[in-house]
């Protein structure tokens, strides 16, 4: 048995031992003064002189010294090493922390019955002064019961855990616990993993490991045997198509088993709104997956609720899948002309806007000279087709529009006036100058296109748009200013398109005009998705999700504008909790946390809904392949292993000095001894202060 100092400077202090020494020898006795009335009657003396001083109190000098060493000591954090045969009072408690997998999987026949058992059985085997934690995770873990001595709390705790719509990760958790651990003071440090250990839930890591010494003990609760099966609804598709004079939804289901063993006799359903609207039988084999194409459902002007059920098998989680069927969107467009303009101007902008299904473009408009304030309302994007800048009132409505949000779209043909674009500077990408005419030399084309830019990059993979083959006859200068940036380029170095942010909004600048007579652009097929994508990026379009996964989070601004005038919303789940989300102080993220329908209704509202959000588990979790619980036990414990190599109890000696050291605590004992020593110094120079008096 060795003592080692854990911080040996301090020992330094032992020179303080010299401090009562140099006391006791220099602290001598003051002679006393007596009055006399006079020095005939006293006895002439020698004088002595005092050659060496001899201590006179030596067990108040041993009890000063001895609280001196014992506070060094202290500071220094002794630890007596090779004490494994040492009893201290806490060397069989230990610190137990039990990770509990509630991931969708455990609700696989009874495994989650046995899963509560396994735990409950490890906590009522807790002996006086263990110390126990509880831990349930699916993707991500969350602490129920911090460290505690209270059996009780972690078997309540236990009773109110619930299997969740998340998938596994085996790595957070296993973090989680290491913390618990590594911060323990426990001689005995023991994690029990319990789970269906599932191979999709494990991403070996070399961080993730358990501190030296650890034990773990992993409890398979798999319930699935070889000739058990799972078919998951893997995903769903909603197409919104008309014909004839109607709309209808068509839906598709692609089914997968992700088990070994055949799927036989099972049923596929379609509801709509909860009613049914189409079954049928389906077999799958093993590891098979299948698509399944349901008839078209009439489809309706509001969001509706498309369930695709199939079963029956031992997981339920899976056997639904959610979406919505949301109603057309459309954006309000104000087109603004030339009164003027011949009727062959505008029919490529106009049909091609007509043309727009999800979302539709609700054309109005409008002549330059007559635009008005209110014609602004409630539009989302403004056209101006080749006309000049409006003046007046109007000119400044616009202005602001577009620094609230609005968008504008400038096509800058032979009717748009330089002089006039010079009031809209503000929001402008540059000063239109006067026309370049290409006509000569069979026109220009367009050279360089920014496909990171949002207009343009759904042309970015091959063979979905060709810019070049269009030819630009006649384009008006544009002399970029600052704020600017260049989209697209004409071969010869002239800016085509080029868009300034301006506020909260955009202005887009195309340079040539779209008919017929500058440019054959129009006629190309890459035209009407251009337009398309330019108007949707202007109105800062986002179309609504059809579904979610399961611990996503849904922005709310795809279901509605931030200038609706919706203040705060209730958004309830599935289950029925409903939480208030404040747009106005930007709350517009909802963490969707479980599978089915989420509502989002205004605040002391009984309407219908103004946003359905459908949320569904992974299919990921759906695949039953499971791995083996050494592979992770080999791959997180790092312990103490004697000359076979076989894993060892943990001992005194498996932690590590630190942890030794706080439990031992000999600096506390060191401490109160000195104190007792300084109180009985205390009591021992008053007693000897006396007697000299």
């Amino acid at each position: 048995m060795n003592l080692i100092f854990l911080a040996p400077f301090f020992l330094l202090g032992l020179a303080a031992l010299a401090i009562p020494i140099v006391v006791h020898l220099t602290n001598r006795p003051r002679d006393r003064a007596i009055r006399f009335p006079s020095l005939m009657f006293i006895r002439q003396v020698p004088h002595r002189s005092v050659q060496r001083q001899r201590i006179e109190h030596w067990f108040l000098l041993l009890l000063r010294a001895g609280a001196v060493a014992l506070l060094v000591t202290a500071f220094a954090r002794p630890l007596l090493e090779g004490s494994g045969s040492l009893l201290l009072p806490d060397d069989e408690r230990r610190e137990l922390v039990i990770l509990l997998d509630r991931s969708f999987s455990m609700g696989y026949g009874d495994t989650w019955e046995r899963a509560l058992a396994a735990a409950r059985s490890r906590i009522q085997r807790m002996s006086q002064g263990d110390r126990g934690s509880l831990i349930a995770f699916g993707s991500q873990p969350v602490l129920l019961v911090a460290p505690t001595e209270d059996e009780a709390a972690l078997l309540s705790a236990l009773e109110q855990v619930t299997v969740s719509a998340q998938v596994t990760r085996y790595g957070p958790a296993l973090e989680a616990a290491a913390e618990i651990i590594s911060q323990s003071d426990r001689p005995h440090r023991e994690v029990v993993l319990i789970s269906d250990f599932q191979r999709t839930g494990w991403v070996e890591q070399s961080e993730t490991s358990l501190p030296p010494g650890a034990a773990f003990e992993p409890v398979d609760v798999s319930g699935a045997s070889p000739s058990d099966y799972n078919v998951a609804v893997a995903g769903v598709t909603v197409e919104r198509v008309r014909r004839g004079s109607r709309d209808w939804w068509s839906v598709g289901a692609r089914l997968v088993n992700g088990s070994d063993a055949a799927a036989p006799d099972l049923t596929v359903t379609l509801r709509v709104e909860g009613q049914e609207i189409e079954s049928r039988p389906v077999t799958l084999g093993p590891r098979e997956a299948t698509a399944v194409r349901f008839q078209d459902v009439a489809a309706t002007d509001r969001p509706s609720r498309i369930e695709v059920a199939v079963g029956p098998d031992p997981l339920a989680a899976d056997n639904r899948h959610y979406a919505i069927a949301n109603a057309p969107a459309s954006i309000p467009v104000l087109l603004i002309g030339h009164p003027q303009a011949r009727p062959q101007e505008l029919i490529f902008l106009e049909r091609a806007l007509a043309l727009g299904s999800d979302p539709r473009f609700e054309l109005r408009r409008r002549s330059f000279e007559r635009v008005a304030p209110s014609d602004l309302d409630g539009i989302r994007v403004v056209i101006a087709n080749d006309v000049p800048f409006p003046e007046g009132v109007g000119g400044r409505r616009l202005g602001e529009f577009v620094r609230r949000g609005g968008g504008l779209l400038a096509i800058l043909g032979r009717r748009s006036d330089p002089a006039s674009w010079a009031g809209a500077e503000s929001i402008l990408p540059g000063r239109p100058g006067m026309p370049v005419d290409r006509a000569s030399d069979h026109g220009a084309r367009l050279a360089s296109l920014d496909y990171d830019h949002p207009v343009l990059e759904i042309f970015r993979s091959p063979h979905s748009g060709d810019f070049s083959a269009a030819r630009i006859f006649r384009y008006r200068a544009l002399e970029l200013l600052p704020e600017a940036a260049v989209l697209a380029s004409y071969d010869d170095g002239g800016v085509a398109l080029a868009e300034r942010r301006s506020g909260g909004g955009s202005v887009i600048v195309w340079t040539s005009a779209l008919d017929n007579f500058w440019t054959d652009f129009p006629v190309h097929p890459v035209f009407l998705p251009f337009l398309h994508q330019a108007v949707r990026y202007l109105a800062r379009y986002r179309p609504p999700r059809v579904s979610y996964r399961v611990g996503s989070v849904a922005d709310l601004r795809q279901y509605f504008a931030e200038d609706e005038g919706i203040e705060e919303v209730v958004v309830e789940g599935p289950s029925g909790n409903r939480e208030v989300r404040n747009l106005a102080e930007g709350e517009y993220g909802v963490q969707l946390e479980e599978a089915g329908v989420y509502q989002v209704r205004r605040v002391n509202s009984q309407q219908s809904p103004i946003a359905l959000i459908a949320v569904n588990v992974d299919p990921e979790e759906s695949d039953l392949s499971r791995i083996d619980p050494d592979e992770i036990v080999r791959a997180v414990t790092v312990a103490a292993t004697g000359a076979s190599g076989e894993l060892g109890p943990q001992s005194l000696t498996d932690l590590a000095p630190e942890a030794r050291e706080r439990r031992q605590r000999l600096w506390w004992y060191l401490l109160l001894g000195a104190l007792v020593l300084l109180a009985a110094e205390s009591v021992m120079a008053r007693r000897y202060g006396s007697r000299r008096g």
